[in-house]
């Protein structure tokens, strides 16, 4: 989602970074176990080097494990934008955390504790954004907890599971099968194989989730179960399909309402002036930043959010192209492949994969704060 609160700020001009892996991906850090990087972290005591290292646990160590976690939960990409943006908050406040702590603080586990704040992130935005799902959890969770067969627990690797207690003392995991599958692709008939004489919307929460992990016959993400059964009862749950793209039914772009010339005057003059401080503002953001930002930004419809600045003539294509320090005719090429997805912005950038999504939070914080403290991604 693009959404730019911001003050002033200053565009910039320079050459366009041309370094690139031999695989084409993008430039890859060199292979520090996560641990290391985490001691040297805490045990470094200049503020640059503090910052360079925090920057490569984030974005080479826990950049792919929040992914991991967030793609499997929900397809669609606004979603995933606003789960990550959570995690990445929750992330670098542990970390600045750790840092004031130390001598007395100790991590045997990063990865773990890194995929314990990716549930959690995910879990807090289930919460907020659907939170009538969230009830049927809360009840799910209550459930559990007084029983003395049918269990939840936490999974070394920070997951919230349930099933059966002998599951866990035999220490089982949760595994990939076909019948989980099913459950997470349509709970209706899910619901139809572990229970066929239920009738699934009057079915008691208690029996379903007996019956769901019984039938599953291994233990299960526990937000799994919720979903399910959320969803057999009519409750609205995170999104399971794509977000909407810019394909033949949305030719007209997502934007058609606000530069249709027969929109209303007032409010196009105020939407204009409201992009040009956001525009201002993003001038204020560091190269990095803005490149990560702008090149993916896009409308619910997947429209480029540029189109609009170049329609309400907040900015022109040339100093669009400055902003991001991309060549003039580079840019050209690439104008309609916009918006495009993180893989190629990293390749066309000279960036990682995960620097290029910890930017675009830093970036989105940094709007939304005010785009005051200067950072050195």
């Amino acid at each position: 989602m693009f959404k730019l609160p911001g003050p002033l700020g200053i565009l910039a001009s320079r050459a366009f970074p041309e370094r690139h892996s031999a695989n084409g991906q993008g430039v890859k850090e060199p292979r520090i176990e996560p641990q290391e990087t985490l001691r040297q972290f805490l045990a470094c005591s200049t503020d640059d080097e503090t910052l360079r290292l925090r920057d490569i646990l984030i974005c080479t160590h826990a950049d792919p494990i929040v992914q991991s976690v967030i793609a499997r939960k929900s397809r669609d990409q606004a979603e995933r934008e606003d789960i990550y943006s959570l995690a990445m908050t929750d992330l670098v406040g542990w970390l600045d955390g750790l840092k004031q702590k130390v001598p007395s603080v100790e991590v045997r586990d990063f990865a773990a504790y890194v995929r314990q704040i990716a549930y959690r992130a995910f879990g807090d935005f289930l919460r907020e954004k659907y939170p009538e799902r969230g009830r049927v959890g809360d009840r799910i969770r209550a459930l559990l907890a007084g029983q003395d067969q049918l269990i939840q627990w936490k999974t070394d690797a920070g997951q919230t599971v349930c099933g059966l207690k002998q599951w866990r003392d035999k220490g089982l995991t949760p595994k990939q099968s076909a019948r989980l599958n099913l459950l997470e692709r349509d709970p209706d008939n899910a619901v139809k194989e572990a229970w066929p004489d239920a009738i699934p919307r009057q079915a008691r929460v208690a029996e379903l989730v007996v019956k769901l992990v019984i039938w599953l016959q291994h233990p299960v993400d526990l937000e799994t179960i919720v979903d399910g059964i959320a969803h057999v009862h009519g409750v609205k749950v995170v999104s399971l399909s794509p977000a909407p793209g810019n394909g033949a039914d949305d030719a007209a772009g997502g934007y058609s309402h606000i530069v249709d010339e027969g929109a209303d005057i007032e409010k196009k003059l105020q939407m204009r002036a409201g992009l040009k401080m956001h525009w201002d503002a993003i001038g204020s953001l560091t190269l990095k930043q803005r490149q990560a930002l702008l090149l993916f930004a896009r409308d619910d419809n997947g429209v480029s959010a540029l189109s609009l600045f170049m329609e309400l003539k907040v900015t022109t294509f040339r100093e669009i192209a400055d902003a991001m320090a991309i060549d003039w005719e580079a840019f050209t090429a690439i104008w309609r492949e916009l918006p495009i997805e993180d893989e190629r912005i990293a390749h066309l950038t000279g960036s990682t994969l995960g620097s290029v999504r910890f930017n675009r939070w830093k970036a989105r914080e940094r709007l939304q704060n005010g785009a005051g403290a200067i950072d050195h991604a």
